[in-house]
């Protein structure tokens, strides 16, 4: 009887420690999903997509491949679901929209909220707090390895990099205004 009694505790130990080993690893691989940058030869952009910048005082900036071919790219998984479907994970390559916007030459510290319109007329409005969130919006060109195309054009998507589901992302971007 005690034999079968020191069997259960040594694999309710072993349980433990397997179970121990399992969240390091979770840990391990959770935390790995921040923005990586990448070296200049892994990936630059490349593409043709533009996006228009503007601001109810008539200010105007064009994002284009002339600017982000100077500015530091990183590459990020998001994972997404469908109601009903296994979720999806996704690699993207872009640049931290308020990095970008400040590259351009926006004064991110007068921004109240944006809003990004895309070219089949969807369009989103997105917080100060949304901008400033340094894991949440994205301006990316790539997924997958991939460029992003809009009948058959380079494209910009804002990828809310945090979210677990699309409907926070405006793929297709045309234009962002400022407020």
């Amino acid at each position: 009887m005690s034999e079968a009694k020191g069997m259960v505790i040594k694999m309710k130990k072993n349980i433990s420690l397997l179970f121990a080993m399992m969240m390091v690893l979770f840990l391990a691989v959770g935390c790995s999903g921040t923005g990586v940058k990448l070296s200049q030869d892994e990936t630059s952009f490349s593409g043709t997509a533009q996006v228009r910048v503007f601001t109810a005082a008539g200010e105007q900036w064009l994002i284009d491949d002339q600017l982000m071919s100077g500015v530091p790219l990183v590459a990020f998984e998001t994972t997404q679901g469908k109601s009903g479907e296994e979720p999806t994970t996704n690699v993207h390559v872009g640049i931290l929209l308020k990095d970008i916007l400040t590259e351009a030459g926006v004064d991110i510290s007068t921004v109240n909220q944006i809003t990004c319109i895309s070219q089949d007329g969807f369009s989103k409005v997105y917080s100060k707090a949304d901008l400033e969130d340094s894991e949440k919006l994205f301006l990316t060109f790539a997924m997958d390895g991939q460029n992003l195309t809009f009948e058959n054009q380079d494209c910009f998507f804002i990828v809310a990099k945090n979210e677990s589901f699309k409907q926070n992302w405006t793929k297709f971007l045309k234009e962002i205004k400022i407020n």
